[in-house]
């Protein structure tokens, strides 16, 4: 079932808890289209930090390319979302090098090498930059008013349970901004920061989409 749970004068934002396929179904019957991680980010701004969501995580419309268990790319387009009947069968999705070089031409690399990002370098960090966009600056501050100094980047695969520990490669996940990341000291500090090991098969993933008014 999806939920609306942001009104708002430039429009509106849901989610659904659902396998991944059934909730993007759902939402864009509803008129949502699956929200970016910028989109998710200043939602998360916008409703503060205490509010359902800044403290849920959510698939986003990014994905994201493991070339291995180390690196990969972050990507505008998901092969995932593309493919996504053969990615219900298959997990993690396994791609062709043809499909990942069409995804590149808008992607930013990230290696397990970099395994949390500064709050004070996200407007200049590529990663951050491509996620967040012209929100990087604004919700480094926010994080930085919650006390965060730094954010986790959870995408290796190094470690990852279920089918991901028998992936093939190049293989293709849904972004996922989890709401569970730990800071340097080991706090929980529930506020959603980029990882791509949320299964698309997971009965208690979220997903929300936003819907904007016409002017």
């Amino acid at each position: 079932m999806v939920f609306c749970d942001i009104h708002r004068e430039w429009g509106r934002s849901a989610f659904e808890d659902s396998p991944f396929p059934i909730a993007k179904k759902h939402l864009e019957e509803k008129g949502y289209k699956i929200i970016t991680a910028q989109e998710a980010a200043e939602i998360v701004m916008m409703s503060g930090p205490a509010q359902l969501a800044a403290r849920r995580g959510t698939f986003v419309s990014e994905g994201v390319i493991h070339l291995n268990k180390r690196q990969g790319y972050l990507t505008r387009k998901s092969l995932v979302m593309l493919n996504l009947t053969k990615a219900c069968k298959q997990c993690p999705l396994f791609v062709q090098k043809k499909q990942v070089d069409e995804v590149l031409q808008d992607s930013v690399k990230f290696s397990i090498n970099q395994p949390y990002i500064p709050i004070k370098r996200f407007n200049e960090d590529p990663i951050t930059v491509f996620l967040f966009g012209q929100q990087a600056r604004n919700y480094s501050d926010f994080l930085s008013d919650q006390g965060v100094r730094k954010m986790p980047l959870p995408l290796s695969l190094d470690g990852a349970g279920s089918c991901y520990g028998n992936a093939r490669f190049p293989a293709a996940a849904q972004l996922w901004l989890d709401n569970n990341a730990r800071d340097e000291f080991g706090r929980y500090y529930g506020l959603l920061v980029p990882s791509g090991l949320q299964s698309i098969y997971d009965n208690y993933a979220s997903f929300r989409g936003i819907h904007y008014y016409k002017k």
